[in-house]
C-alpha cells in the first residue's frame, strides 16, 4: 500500500440493539386498539354476552400475538423468554375458547378470563414481563390479578358487570402500553 492510497477501515461497529427499540411500536398499537376495546365495552350500551365474549377474546389473542414477538425479541433471560411464551400461549388458549363459545354463560366466560388474568398478573409481578420495566410489569401485573379474582370470585355477575371490569381493566392496560411505547421510543431514540 503506498502513502497515496487512503486506508480503508470498517465502518465503527452500530451499537448492539437489544431487540426492543425495532417492536417499539407494538406497545403503541398494542395500547391503541386496548384502549377501543376497552371503551367498547364499558361505554356501548346494550352489551350482550356474545359482544363481550368476542370482544374478550380478540383481545385475549391480541396480548398472546404481542406476547409471542416480546418474548421472542433479544435480550431477554431464558426465563423471562418462557414466562413471555407462557404467558402468550394461555393468553391465544383463552382468547380462542372465549371465540368459540360467546353463547357460554357469563360466569363461565368471567372465570376462563379472570384465570388467565390471575395467571398473567402473578407471573408478571414474580418474572417480569419480556421488554417491560420492572415497575411497570408490576403495575400490569398487580392490575390484572386484581381484575381476575374480581371476576372469579363473583359468581351472579351480570354481563353489564363483567364488561365494566374486563373494559376498565382494558383502559388502564391499554394507557399504561401507550406510555411505555412512547417512553421507550424516546429512549431508543436518544440512545
Amino acid at each position: 500500500m503506498s502513502m497515496s492510497e487512503p486506508a480503508l477501515t470498517a465502518p465503527a461497529a452500530a451499537p448492539e440493539d437489544s431487540g426492543l427499540g425495532a417492536l417499539r411500536w407494538v406497545p403503541i398499537v398494542h395500547g391503541g386498539v386496548t384502549i377501543v376495546l376497552g371503551g367498547l365495552l364499558v361505554f356501548t350500551p346494550g352489551r350482550t354476552l356474545t359482544f363481550v365474549a368476542t370482544l374478550t377474546g380478540i383481545w385475549l389473542c391480541l396480548f398472546g400475538a404481542i406476547g409471542f414477538m416480546r418474548a421472542l425479541a433479544r435480550g431477554h433471560t431464558g426465563a423471562e423468554r418462557a414466562a413471555g411464551l407462557g404467558v402468550a400461549l394461555l393468553a391465544v388458549a383463552a382468547g380462542l375458547v372465549v371465540i368459540a363459545r360467546p353463547e357460554g354463560s357469563i360466569k363461565t366466560i368471567a372465570v376462563v378470563g379472570g384465570i388467565y388474568l390471575i395467571v398473567m398478573g402473578v407471573t408478571s409481578v414474580v418474572l417480569g414481563s419480556p421488554g417491560v420495566g420492572r415497575g411497570v410489569a408490576a403495575l400490569r401485573g398487580l392490575l390484572a390479578v386484581v381484575a381476575g379474582v374480581a371476576l372469579v370470585a363473583w359468581p351472579d355477575m351480570t354481563v353489564g358487570v363483567a364488561a365494566a371490569i374486563y373494559g376498565a381493566l382494558l383502559l388502564a392496560l391499554g394507557a399504561a402500553e401507550l406510555f411505555f411505547g412512547v417512553r421507550m421510543g424516546r429512549a431508543h431514540d436518544s440512545a
